[in-house]
């Protein structure tokens, strides 16, 4: 299964840095064994219903304990699929194309950002 999460806060932001509050949040997803990638538009987790949604609670709970209120969107697709996984898909539309495809942000399957 893969899940796109968006947690928007709602509380008092005044004196809130973005970028430490979602740098500890990462923290807590790097330290899962999901794959994930996160996005200009919100963080992408793959796993079992089990994992993924485990995570989603310890991701908002990181949030909601330093800022407040949230508002969480999530975005599930359960396809039942093969063995193969979101860049497996990736290369299999590439080959397609017979080009490679652009993307943006963090690339953690390939540990590299985009230039």
């Amino acid at each position: 299964m893969t899940v796109k999460l968006n947690i928007t806060p709602v509380g008092n932001l005044k004196g809130v840095s973005m970028s430490g509050l979602l740098a500890e949040v990462l923290k807590v997803v790097n330290g899962s064994s999901l794959k994930y990638q996160v996005t200009s538009t919100g963080t992408i987790l793959e796993g079992s219903w089990q994992q993924v949604f485990s995570l989603v609670e310890r991701y908002q709970e990181v949030v909601k304990h330093r800022i407040g209120p949230v508002i969480t969107h999530i975005t599930i697709d359960d396809q039942i699929r093969k063995k193969e996984l979101r860049e497996d898909e990736a290369v299999v539309m590439e080959k397609k194309m017979e080009r490679e495809l652009r993307t943006c942000g963090y690339q953690p399957v390939h540990g590299e950002y985009c230039p």
